[in-house]
């Protein structure tokens, strides 16, 4: 059944088998009797697996998989336009990426008038700052941390608060770093995320010009 095997597929690629998963979507994509949608999904995870080595075949099989969600499941073409992005930072051009990401926040406020939930947001930071774009990678942490609630204890919250910390020591803002740090622990503490806290406690020292090296050790030790 072609919805099993992109299932298998799925759980090869989490589980790092992704020669095995490449090998059953490759095996789907070329079965005639798939429907729009689900040929779809098949080539939007063909593009997350080349997003890293092959950057031109992710953006073939996202170009398709596009075509197809704006024919049979509009909800997904933001997200596809995303990747589409992604795809583009691999190759190395960013204006075409900037553009995709525009493309991709413009679609999901048109569809649901609302923009790209916080999760999204923050991914796009971590990318962002990875390439040094930190002005567009703090902006698009501000969307995520908006977009996730700082009641109703959100595990993403927390997370995101350490990248927005990271970008601001990057872009030499650390009064801004050590307000993000000191959310993030506290809301770690309050999660049980003792990993968590550790980090947020070894960034926070990170920021001091000499930090006390037994701290710093009972941390590290915690982690």
């Amino acid at each position: 059944d072609p919805s099993a095997i992109l299932a298998a597929a799925v759980i090869a690629q989490q589980s790092g088998e992704a020669a095995l998963a490449t090998d059953l979507l490759l095996g789907l994509s070329t079965r005639g009797e798939l429907g729009a949608v689900l040929r779809m999904k098949v080539l939007n995870n063909l593009g997350n697996l080349y997003l890293e080595s092959r950057p031109e075949a992710a953006l073939e099989a996202f170009g398709e998989a596009l075509l197809l969600a704006r024919e049979a499941s509009a909800l997904h073409a933001p997200f596809i336009e995303a990747n589409i992005a992604m795809a583009h930072l691999g190759a190395g051009r960013l204006p075409e990426a900037l553009a995709a990401f525009d493309r991709a926040e413009a679609g999901q406020v048109q569809l649901t008038g609302v923009g790209m939930v916080g999760e999204y947001h923050a991914e796009v930071a971590a990318v962002f700052g990875r390439i040094r774009l930190l002005a567009e990678a703090r902006a698009a942490a501000a969307q995520a941390l908006a977009g996730l609630p700082a009641q109703g204890g959100s595990l993403m919250r927390a997370d995101a608060l350490v990248t927005a910390a990271r970008l601001a020591v990057a872009d030499g803002d650390p009064a801004a770093a050590l307000t993000a740090l000191t959310e993030a622990r506290a809301l770690y503490l309050a999660q049980g995320r003792p990993a968590g806290s550790a980090i947020a406690e070894l960034e926070i020292l990170a920021l001091q010009p000499d930090p006390e090296p037994a701290s710093v050790a009972t941390q590290a030790d915690a982690l």
